[in-house]
C-alpha cells in the first residue's frame, strides 16, 4: 500500500505542476503588471479580483489579510519620507508572519488520487499529504513572484513559511530625499541578506537544532557595532531593529558551539565590542565557562562592602596605593592584585609601601558598568586634619603579563582611571 500511495503521490505532483503551468504565468503577468501601475488616478491593481486567486487557494479569500496587503503595496507605491520607508519595513515582516500562519494546505488543486483515500487512509497518510500540498504551494506562490515575500520551509522543512525579499525596501528608500532610511536599510542587508536569512553574516548555522560557530575575530562584528553606534548617534530610523540586531550579536557570542578564528583575535574583537554592546551578568557568567574566555574571568567577589579574590580579602593597602598624595604627588595607575612572575599585592610582604597599612580604609560608593567602581579612600594622619579622602574610580581587569620563558599569563589587576 505504501508502495502504491507513493507511486500515486509522485503522479500527482507531476500532474499538478503541469496543469499549474498556465495557470501560473496567467496571474504572474497580472501582477507584475499590476504592482507597475501608479495609484495616482488609477484603482490599485492589486485589488483586481483576478490577481488574488493564490489568496483565495491558500488563504480562504482572507478579507482582512487581502485588506493589509493592499495598504502596504499602495504605500510602497507612493512611498515619500523615511519614516514611511520605516513603516513599510515592519508592514513587510509582520504581513509575512501572518503569510506563514495563516496558510491553508488541507486542500489539494488539480486532479488527485487523494480523493480516493479512505478517511483511515488520509489520516495514515496525513504527513504526505501535507508535504505534497506544501511543495505545491511553494513552488506555485513563487513563481507567481509577488513582491517582497519568499515562500519556503522552516524547521527542516516541516513548516511552511514566508520570508521577506527587501530588494523592495531599498528600492523604496532611494525614492526619498533623506539618506539615512538606504543607510539603515543596508545596515540590516548586510546582516540579514537582501533576501532575509535564518542566520546573521556573523554566524555560521548549518542546522535549525544547532546554534553554529561565531565569527568573533573576524573584525565584522565590531566593524558592524562601530557602524550601528555612528547612525543612531544621527537618527532613531531602525531602532527596533538594530537593537535586535545587537541582541542577536550578543546571543550568538555566548551561546554556540564555538569561535572559527584564533584564540588571540577572538578575544582582542570581544575588547573591542564590549563597550558597544549589553552583556548581561548571567551572560558573563556563562561566557566565561566557555574558551577562550574562562581564562579572562575576573576572578573577584564584593563580601560586606570589601573586595574579596578567591576567598581573600584585598588589603587596604593595595588601594590606598592608588589615592593622590597630600603633597599632591599622583602617579600610580594600576595595581597587580595575584602573582605575575612573584607575589601580587594581595600576598606582598608590604601591601602599602611607604604608609602605616592600619591607617588607611575605602568603602564602596557606587558599583559601574564593567567592573568599575567610585571608591572613597580614607587615610588617618597626624595634626589638625585629622583624615584625609580620596575619592577615585578603579577598574579591575586582567593584564596580560610576559613571563621569562615566553608565556602569557592573565593576573588580575586594579586600574586607578579617574576621579569622582
Amino acid at each position: 500500500m505504501i508502495v502504491y500511495f507513493w507511486n500515486n503521490f509522485c503522479y500527482y505532483n507531476s500532474i499538478i505542476h503541469l496543469k499549474f503551468q498556465t495557470m501560473k504565468y496567467f496571474l504572474f503577468s497580472l501582477i507584475l503588471f499590476s504592482f507597475a501601475l501608479k495609484t495616482n488616478g488609477q484603482q490599485n491593481s492589486l485589488s483586481t479580483d483576478s490577481s488574488w486567486n493564490w489568496l483565495d487557494m491558500y488563504y480562504e479569500g482572507d478579507t482582512a489579510l487581502k485588506s493589509e496587503l493592499i495598504s502596504f503595496y499602495e504605500l510602497l507605491n507612493n512611498v515619500q519620507t523615511a519614516q514611511e520607508v520605516e513603516e513599510l519595513f515592519h508592514l513587510q515582516q509582520d504581513l509575512a508572519e501572518e503569510l506563514s500562519y495563516s496558510v491553508d494546505l488541507s486542500r489539494s488543486y488539480g486532479d488527485s488520487e487523494e480523493e480516493d483515500l479512505s478517511e483511515a487512509e488520509r489520516e495514515k497518510y496525513a504527513y504526505f499529504i501535507y508535504q505534497a500540498n506544501m511543495d505545491d504551494a511553494i513552488l506555485f506562490l513563487n513563481d507567481l513572484s509577488i513582491p517582497g515575500f519568499d515562500f519556503g520551509c522552516a524547521a527542516e522543512c516541516t513548516a511552511f513559511d514566508v520570508t521577506v525579499d527587501y530588494s523592495i525596501i531599498v528600492d523604496a528608500a532611494q525614492k526619498t530625499e533623506n539618506i539615512y532610511d538606504d543607510m539603515g536599510i543596508n545596515i540590516i542587508t548586510d546582516v540579514w541578506g537582501v533576501h532575509r536569512d535564518y542566520a546573521p553574516s556573523f554566524q555560521s548555522v548549518e542546522c535549525c537544532s544547532c546554534p553554529g560557530f561565531n565569527v568573533l575575530g573576524s573584525g565584522e562584528q565590531f566593524s558592524l557595532l562601530t557602524r550601528i553606534k555612528k547612525y543612531q548617534e544621527r537618527t532613531n530610523l531602525f531602532s527596533d531593529e538594530l537593537g535586535m540586531i545587537k541582541t542577536t550579536m550578543a546571543n550568538y557570542i555566548v551561546w554556540n558551539d564555538g569561535f572559527m578564528m584564533e584564540e588571540e583575535a577572538v578575544c582582542q574583537e570581544f575588547e573591542l565590542i564590549k563597550p558597544l554592546i549589553d552583556f548581561s551578568k548571567e551572560a558573563m557568567t556563562e561566557l566565561y565557562k566557555k574558551e577562550p574566555f574562562y581564562k579572562y574571568k575576573l576572578n573577584y567577589t564584593i563580601i560586606d562592602g570589601q573586595f574579596f579574590v578567591r576567598q581573600k580579602s584585598i588589603p587596604p593597602g593595595c588601594i590606598a596605593q592608588l589615592k593622590t598624595e597630600l603633597n599632591g604627588d599622583n602617579s600610580q595607575a594600576s595595581i597587580y592584585l595575584e602573582r605575575n612572575s612573584l607575589r601580587g599585592c594581595i600576598d606582598a610582604n608590604i601591601a602599602f609601601p611607604g604608609g602605616e597599612e592600619q591607617k588607611v580604609s575605602y568603602t564602596i560608593d557606587e558599583h559601574l558598568l564593567d567592573d568599575t567602581y567610585l571608591l572613597t579612600i580614607t587615610e588617618v594622619v597626624d595634626g589638625s586634619m585629622g583624615s584625609s579622602r580620596n575619592q577615585i574610580i578603579v577598574q579591575f581587569v586582567n593584564k596580560s603579563y610576559k613571563l621569562k620563558d615566553g608565556s602569557k599569563i592573565n593576573v588580575l589587576s586594579l586600574d586607578k582611571i579617574g576621579e569622582w
